[in-house]
């Protein structure tokens, strides 16, 4: 996916979180049904400091009736609660 490409290389070799943020938000308005950008994309908030954005899209996941792809569900909302298991304990910012 590209926005995960976006966020994980370097700005040198032509990442950006600006555009994994856009390649991925524009990714989960196109299909919501498609959890596998929810983890992703709460790692990226996380990382850019939108920790409620982040935080949201654990109760957005769960109220996916009919995910795309059913047999990696579970695992999706398991990466995701993984990914915010610290922002939760923590303080929101300043």
């Amino acid at each position: 996916m590209l926005g995960e490409l976006l966020w994980r290389l370097p700005g040198f070799v032509g990442g950006s979180k600006r555009g994994a943020l856009e390649e991925l938000e524009a990714a989960l308005a196109a299909d919501p049904s498609y959890t596998g950008t929810y983890p992703t994309l709460a790692q990226v908030y996380l990382d850019v400091g939108r920790k409620a954005d982040a935080l949201s899209l654990l109760d957005r996941i769960r109220r996916v009736e009919h995910p795309a792809d059913p047999a990696d569900y579970a695992g999706e909302v398991a990466d995701l609660e993984k990914a915010l298991a610290g922002a939760q304990s923590e303080p929101a910012g300043p």
